[in-house]
């Protein structure tokens, strides 16, 4: 285990104990509102759906589309490398009646195993960027999870660029805990690279700021956050036929 992988398990563990799904004041209060819509628009009413939320934490978005694709047969598989996680997260399935619907594993994310053309929708938010081994296996396990995905399926990925961690005191800049330690551009382009066959769906770029105490020392952790959503369909396909229904 790296020290970023490490950093992040510790923090997620203690922020688990105490923090209620749902609750306000937290960045687990809510889901991704924008998630929850794509589930609706194109999954709501197909049968079968099968979802994987690779780091999923205790269930912000699992439990939410759970609720949306379960009644008609779907599944959300979720992985998470904390036990904590899991285990709260089966507490909170199923006191929001949706455990039928829900599959987990205790793993790291690079090391489950994602099956091609297996899922419809694959959604990982915060996890790759410090959750594994190295910058390969970053953009390993983001390839894993693009030929994972059925034709027609999304990628819905949360990326964390242009971190900083400062002294809360002195503002002095820290060492960062992280695997994959990208610009926002940077980390744009080379998804797009990945990408470069699908058609993406869309691209944002929001701050976030949190302070916490990390090694005993209060600390500032900021960042601008990517989040990229493609969809596995032809670009080039859908490029022309907007075209001609333009012509």
């Amino acid at each position: 285990m790296n020290k970023a992988q490490r950093a992040t398990q510790e923090y997620h563990k203690e922020f688990f104990k105490k923090a209620k799904l749902f609750e306000k004041g937290t960045w687990i209060a809510e889901s991704e509102d924008d998630l929850l819509k794509l589930v609706e628009e194109y999954f709501g009413k197909k049968k079968n759906v099968q979802v994987l939320d690779l780091g999923c934490g205790v269930g912000r978005n699992a439990i939410p589309i759970a609720k949306i694709i379960g009644p008609n047969g779907g599944k959300v598989t979720c992985v998470d490398v904390l036990d904590i996680a899991i285990e709260k997260l089966k507490e909170n399935s199923e006191k929001h009646g949706v455990s039928d619907y829900i599959e987990t594993e205790v793993r790291e994310v690079e090391k489950f195993s994602i099956k091609k053309n297996c899922f419809d929708l694959i959604l990982s938010f915060s996890v790759l960027e410090h959750g594994v081994s190295d910058e390969n296996a970053f953009f390993r396990v983001v390839r894993d999870i693009r030929e994972g995905t059925k034709k027609d399926g999304f990628n819905y990925l949360g990326i964390t660029t242009n971190l900083e961690e400062l002294d809360a005191k002195t503002l002095e800049k820290l060492s960062k805990d992280i695997v994959y330690d990208a610009s926002y551009d940077e980390a744009l382009s080379d998804l797009k690279d990945v990408y470069k066959d699908w058609e993406i769906i869309s691209t944002e770029k929001s701050f976030y700021k949190e302070e916490y105490v990390k090694n005993g020392k209060m600390i500032i952790w900021q960042s601008d956050f990517l989040t990229f959503v493609a969809r596995n369909s032809d670009a080039d396909a859908l490029a022309n036929a907007a075209m001609d229904r333009g012509a």
